[in-house]
């Protein structure tokens, strides 16, 4: 799947969706729910692999930090939401 959609959870309204050139690994939310990571990757081009941070309210685009040629398949932010552990899978 190339697309994040996200959907308020009081009301069930999509606040936005977000199409993506690769395919979405993994999604994480910062514990203020202000930020989403996404984690991105096209097996084809490993050098664009990428998290993608995005705002959480409009969807858009904070920045695009590089990872390595595996793509992420796991993430997680710090409990005070400074720092995004990326987990790689083998």
């Amino acid at each position: 799947n190339r697309r994040v959609r996200v959907i308020d959870g009081h009301t069930g309204a999509e606040r936005f969706a977000r199409e993506f050139e690769e395919a979405v690994g993994c999604v994480a939310a910062s514990a203020d729910g202000k930020v989403l990571a996404v984690g991105v990757s096209d097996a084809g081009r490993g050098a664009h692999n990428k998290v993608v941070l995005l705002d959480a309210t409009t969807g858009g685009r904070l920045a695009a930090l590089p990872v390595q040629r595996k793509g992420a398949n796991t993430l997680a932010f710090s409990p005070d939401g400074r720092f995004v552990a990326v987990g790689f899978g083998g």
